[in-house]
């Protein structure tokens, strides 16, 4: 969530002074209305000479700061603390100031000073309750906030703030309760609006989400990107393609025109008319919004083993996630002779089976989640790492600034995200591979390209695969070909939708067996299927289950249509396990290559088409003929035995690609290192 903790709390207004202050602070405060700060902190300073007074002071030091000359800004908030100790209004600017630059011990002490000074000022509370939740200690926000409420419970933007502490924590109702409170007291707060819409989506409520998230996307707010990106995703979510096509198209006239400052660019992945161009713009306008005030961070070096190359992995998916399952087999695999690993982990602890079994293949895992972002840098940083691995990216709760402060001295992107982040502050290579990278498109990507020999992307041989259930047990009838998808339905576009119902429409007795969606996407599919001439009865809609079951049912499907121009990832990689052939349409981007990445390395290159009308020949074709169907069927069941699902030797070829990337070090050449 987005909260008013992110931008620079506002200074104090000034109280009066003497009469000789009090007849020059309308001139003074003329300057700092019209955006002259510069003439301001002169005039100020010059007035301090001669007569010092807490007033000037401050107006000096904030005229000052608006000036960016935050070294004169903290000089004279500094000298008013001494000449004046008893002015709380300094300590809380001083204090704004300290956060701002991210020296949060004194800026804590400085807000505690202005709150043991006057206890009835919100704005100490409030600011030492966004302290804290930039820190990401959203418990202790609650405190200060809550003080805050009890003297000034008209302020939207502590509701807002509340909320968001609130929503963190997982207090669903209290934050409902506040940010509706918020936008009551201010309905054009789009912040408050924005973060509403969030919380909405997290609890699957997708028809308030769009509302609110409506009202957050006011032109020219700040928030107007984040929202818009935000509102496109939820639409798709809902198969709202009209609509979601109108965000699409305000939110790339905002990206093309440079003015997308919070645009989230996971969601650019799957927009149907965002180009690998478009997505890395917005990861480079994301990324310039997040990074600058990033300053590196070194740590006392933790002692070592000689000859042993320290690689780190950065995630919150240490559990039960699709990253941990395709990620597990490689860490057993690992040659611990001559690589040490470290796990830093920001996400629950759930010590599943997974969580479990991550532990067990590394030497250290460490949870890093209750710390702030510069105290996880430090702490990576302590442990000497040659290089670290962000597998989060621009995806939900990845917190892309500790690596922005540089822990190690290399850092690569791989696998949770399959684009560019923008920035060299992020990463300075990305692991991808021949098929889904080709070196043709580094243009597309900030990082250096590092190539795999095979698909960048592991698979774990460890899974169980259980019997298949029923057809009736599923919902799919006893007879009829079982086309199936079984992606997010984000990744459904309206062009890929129709597409799927021409081919049902060419394809007599087939049903189309999807993983079931929202109400909203779900009446939507079925409406689109019905002008199509396609019956209700042929969508069979499959209910979310554990892995092992999931996989178990694969093996009714006949075969498997992808979607576009989000391809399948870790789904893909869950069909051939379980047999099933996938029929995708490979693009230009880095995410409309996965899918083809995987089949290929699996030997399966004929099922990997280059445009929308062979797609739909080529299912049509595979369902009508059962000798084709029968064969690739065996090809895809036989896939256990190539490259991709080699675990040990994808291994030894990334360990491998690791030994270059540190022989190359962080300023390597522009060139992409190739097996």
């Amino acid at each position: 969530m987005t909260t008013n903790s992110s931008r620079p709390p506002q200074n104090q207004t000034p109280r009066a002074g003497s009469s000789k202050t009090q007849s020059a602070l309308p001139f003074l405060q003329m300057l700092l209305g019209s955006g002259r700060f510069k003439e301001a902190f002169l005039a100020a300073a010059s007035i301090s000479e001669q007569e010092s007074n807490p007033v000037i002071l401050n107006i000096a030091a904030i005229a000052a700061r608006e000036a960016n000359d935050l070294a004169s800004a903290d000089r004279y908030w500094s000298r008013c603390i001494e000449q004046f100790p008893q002015d709380g209004n300094a300590y809380i600017n001083r204090g704004n100031l300290l956060a701002e630059s991210g020296d949060a011990e004194q800026a804590e002490h400085a807000y505690l000073k202005a709150i043991e000074l006057n206890p009835d000022t919100p704005d100490a509370w409030y600011n030492l309750g966004n302290l804290y939740s930039r820190s990401r200690q959203y418990q202790a926000a609650l405190g200060p906030y809550r003080e805050a409420l009890k003297r000034v419970a008209g302020r939207p933007d502590l509701h807002n703030s509340m909320g968001c502490a609130c929503s963190e924590l997982g207090l669903t109702d209290e934050a409902l309760q506040h940010l509706q409170r918020a936008v009551q007291l201010a309905p054009r707060y789009a912040e408050a609006w924005l973060n509403l819409g969030l919380l909405h989506r997290d609890t699957r409520q997708l028809k308030a989400a769009v509302d609110a998230l409506q009202q957050a996307a006011i032109p020219g707010d700040p928030s107007e990107a984040q929202a818009l990106s935000e509102l496109a995703m939820v639409q798709m979510s809902m198969c709202d393609w009209a609509a979601a096509a109108r965000s699409e198209a305000r939110l790339l006239g905002l990206l093309r025109a440079g003015r997308a400052t919070g645009v989230a660019p996971f969601v650019t992945l799957a927009l149907p008319n965002c180009t690998a161009s478009d997505q890395r713009m917005a990861a480079a306008q994301a990324t310039r919004q997040a990074a600058p005030a990033i300053t590196p961070v070194t740590g006392d070096p933790a002692p070592r083993s000689p000859g042993r190359i320290r690689v780190g992995y950065l995630s919150a998916d240490f559990h039960a996630h699709a990253t941990a399952y395709l990620l597990a087999g490689v860490l057993e695999h690992r040659d611990t002779s001559r690589f040490e690993t470290f796990l830093y982990s920001y996400g629950p602890q759930t010590d599943d089976d997974m969580q479990r079994r991550l532990r067990a293949a590394c030497e250290h895992f460490v949870h890093i989640a209750p710390l702030s972002d510069g105290q996880a840098a430090q702490r990576i940083a302590s442990d000497d790492l040659d290089l670290l691995i962000d597998l989060k990216g621009f995806t939900k709760h990845a917190r892309l600034d500790i690596g922005a402060m540089r822990p190690a001295p290399v850092l690569v992107s791989w696998l949770g995200y399959p684009g560019t982040l923008g920035s060299k502050r992020l990463a300075d290579y990305l692991i991808g591979d021949p098929v889904v990278t080709p070196v043709s498109q580094q243009a597309q990507f900030e990082e250096t390209l590092a190539l795999m020999p095979h698909c960048y992307q592991p698979t774990d041989r460890r899974r169980e695969t259980l019997p298949p259930p029923d057809r009736a047990g599923v919902g799919l009838p006893a007879d009829g070909f079982v086309l199936c998808c079984f992606n997010q339905a984000y990744k459904i576009t309206e062009a890929r939708a129709n597409t799927w119902f021409t081919i049902l429409s060419r394809t007599p007795g087939s049903v189309l067996w999807l993983l079931e969606p929202d109400a909203s996407a779900k009446a939507a599919l079925l409406e689109r299927a019905r002008r199509h001439g396609v019956e209700s009865h042929r969508l069979v809609f499959a209910p979310q289950v554990a892995q092992r079951e999931h996989i178990a049912r694969l093996q009714l499907a006949d075969l498997a249509l992808d979607t576009f121009p989000y391809t399948s990832h870790t789904t893909a990689s869950d069909l051939l396990w379980a047999g099933v052939p996938l029929l995708t349409r490979m693009g230009d981007t880095m995410a409309s290559r996965v899918a083809a990445s995987i089949l290929q390395a699996a030997g399966l290159h004929d099922l990997v088409v280059t445009t929308e009308e062979d797609y739909v020949d080529a299912a049509v074709r595979l369902a009508g003929d059962a000798q084709a169907l029968a064969s690739v069927r065996l090809h895809a069941q036989a896939a256990r035995e190539t490259p991709l699902f080699d675990t040990r030797t994808f291994a030894r070829d990334l360990e491998t690609l690791f030994g270059h990337i540190v022989e190359h070090g962080p300023d390597a050449m522009p060139d992409p290192i190739v097996p």
